[in-house]
């Protein structure tokens, strides 16, 4: 398994953030929207662990 984290918007446009163990992207989307309430899906991306100390990933919101 791969983990995924996916950001999307709840119908009532809330913020969701999912952390998803999938074999690829297209089945991540698939459970995000089968297991939660997101309306959309602004973006899926694969994280890869780190077996470093230190900041692994960062995330930019843009309002």
């Amino acid at each position: 398994m791969k983990k995924f984290i996916c950001f999307g918007e709840t119908e009532d446009s809330q913020e969701q953030w999912l952390l998803i163990d999938a074999k690829d992207k297209n089945e991540a989307m698939e459970i995000a929207f089968r297991s939660s309430d997101l309306a959309e899906i602004q973006a899926c991306t694969e994280l890869t662990p780190n077996d470093e100390s230190g900041i692994s990933h960062t995330f930019i919101c843009i309002d």
